[in-house]
């Protein structure tokens, strides 16, 4: 089908003035049998082009599958200003792939390396900041549009998803994520599946080859994948019966290292389990991770019962500083909260673990020296 056809049926479908150069499928790889497709869109566009790619392998509605998280947003949901900052300027992916398999459509969203370039770091045995990570965000969706389990309340009959990066040359089985330290973030937001994971680097490895799969199951599964020792590649197993997407990462060769690689490996050799954690965010979570002195008028509505006003004094009292003997502290105190002088500090008490008892208590410096203590809940009736 030719870009043209692609375009009309799009603007038939959804009534939209797009230019051709917005939209840039992949037709090569999209196939008739439904449960090996994959296709990519480009971020010039993407609601429109995957409203393409749907609307050229079936006559299904477009739904919310196009409405994609970009990586920078599943950051942002996690959190982590400084990771959606890093998304936004130096994701490998230059867009997003979607791989479809079974009922599932499996999406790369960003891939990105560096270091300390996350919000949140934690520090080595040795007190230093283990900082040098990489980190991937996917989405999970179902094929027909029907809204993803809560991670929350998954049964034990629900599909489970193993994310992990391979290394070409080195056995996928003894590689993966699970010696690579991984902290993963999972949540759930219209319906679509996101995971973010930050690991120990593996930009290292970008002169041999890198891949990211997504197969089901909680650990590696040997069935999913075909591992040649000789040639050290790593293909999809045609034959299995389940998801097993694998992506080749558009790394750049000369980011890697060979002498890190080489110490990243002796690494993996000898890692002791237990620093991997995974956190499954709430929808109270991700609300109240929305929430900042920018986007509180938006999503939050005052609760004003909670509405004080009080001198610097109590404030220290209130938050418990105690500042009595020390004036110099209390300066300190107040700059810390409100670096910019006046206004809404981004110190706020968060708290909730559902959406009918969240909050967020807000700290206001007003002109004549006062602070408003002010709680803002979320606005259930938007």
């Amino acid at each position: 089908m030719t870009d043209e056809k692609l375009d009309l049926l799009l603007r038939q479908a959804l009534n939209l003035e797009i230019a051709d150069h917005d939209i840039q499928i992949d037709a090569a790889k999209i196939k008739s049998d439904r449960n090996t497709t994959s296709w990519k869109y480009w971020k010039h566009f993407p609601a429109a082009a995957a409203s393409v790619a749907v609307l050229t392998l079936s006559s299904m509605m477009v739904c919310a599958a196009w409405h994609y998280l970009s990586a920078k947003d599943v950051a942002g949901k996690a959190a982590d200003p400084h990771l959606a900052q890093e998304f936004e300027q130096n994701n490998w992916i230059d867009g997003c792939e979607t791989q479809t398999y079974g009922d599932y459509d499996v999406t790369l969203l960003g891939v990105v390396s560096g270091n300390e370039i996350s919000s949140h770091l934690s520090k080595d045995d040795s007190g230093n900041i283990d900082g040098d990570k990489t980190y991937v965000a996917v989405a999970i969706s179902h094929s027909d549009c029907s809204p993803m389990p809560d991670p929350l309340n998954i049964g034990s009959d629900s599909v489970q998803f193993y994310v992990s990066p391979y290394i070409k040359g080195l056995d996928p089985a003894k590689y993966n994520i699970s010696v690579l330290g991984v902290n993963n973030t999972v949540f759930l937001s219209d319906g679509i599946q996101y995971q973010l994971l930050g690991m120990d680097t593996i930009a290292a490895f970008a002169g041999q080859g890198i891949y990211l799969g997504v197969s089901e199951g909680s650990n590696y599964n040997p069935n999913a994948y075909l591992y040649d020792s000789a040639s050290g590649t790593l293909t999809r197993n045609e034959s299995f019966n389940g998801v097993n997407a694998l992506f080749t990462l558009p790394v750049d060769p000369t980011m890697g290292d060979s002498e890190k690689a080489t110490n990243l490996i002796d690494a993996m050799d000898h890692y002791e389990s237990g620093g991997e954690s995974t956190i499954i965010l709430s929808e109270a979570d991700l609300w109240l991770n929305s929430i900042t002195p920018e986007t509180i008028s938006e999503n939050a509505v005052p609760l004003e019962s909670s509405r004080k006003t009080v001198s610097t004094d109590e404030f220290f009292q209130y938050t418990g500083n105690d500042v009595s003997n020390d004036s110099d502290t209390g300066s300190l105190i107040l700059k810390e909260y409100f670096p910019d002088g006046t206004g809404m500090s981004e110190w706020m008490t968060r708290s909730g673990t559902s959406m009918e008892d969240a909050f967020v208590e807000t700290y206001t410096l007003n002109k004549d020296g006062t602070i408003t203590i002010l709680k803002y809940v979320p606005n259930l009736n938007k």
